[in-house]
């Protein structure tokens, strides 16, 4: 079974153009209990029209793991017809720099892939779970 469990969350401006905030969300993927990702979105609150950043960092968050146990994949995410759509793109493009996350992988490595399946099931399940992404993405 797969829930989600919120973690933390950061604001960071005030934008000089507009006087609003870029905000960060964080949480965990869980899969019968255990971490299966961390997840991280940040999305500009004054602009929506620049969409947002998803990353998921997949594999081992268990006790002992290290890095080279776990991918990083990004996303990015528009609103379109008021609905989010949600395209991968190079994990290395994403804000998150962290060596902790894993191996940034390219948008060729995941696509067509079953970890690209994996991760849009998580995406999924995180705007099904997590009000805090819904604040973006119903905007």
């Amino acid at each position: 079974m797969r829930t989600i469990e919120l973690s933390k969350e950061s604001r960071q401006g005030p934008c000089e153009c507009c006087a609003t905030f870029t905000r960060t969300v964080w949480g965990y993927v869980l899969e019968d209990g255990a971490a299966r990702a961390a997840y991280f979105a940040r999305w500009s609150e004054g602009h929506p029209e620049h969409g947002a950043t998803f990353l998921f960092s997949v594999g081992n968050w268990g006790e002992g793991a290290s890095p080279s146990d776990r991918v990083a994949v990004a996303l990015s995410c528009r609103i379109d017809g008021g609905r989010p759509g949600f395209m991968v793109v190079d994990a290395s493009s994403a804000p998150w720099r962290d060596e902790f996350l894993g191996e940034k992988l390219s948008r060729e490595q995941v696509v067509g892939t079953s970890l690209a399946d994996d991760v849009f099931a998580m995406v999924d399940q995180v705007l099904s779970e997590d009000n805090r992404v819904l604040k973006f993405s119903v905007h």
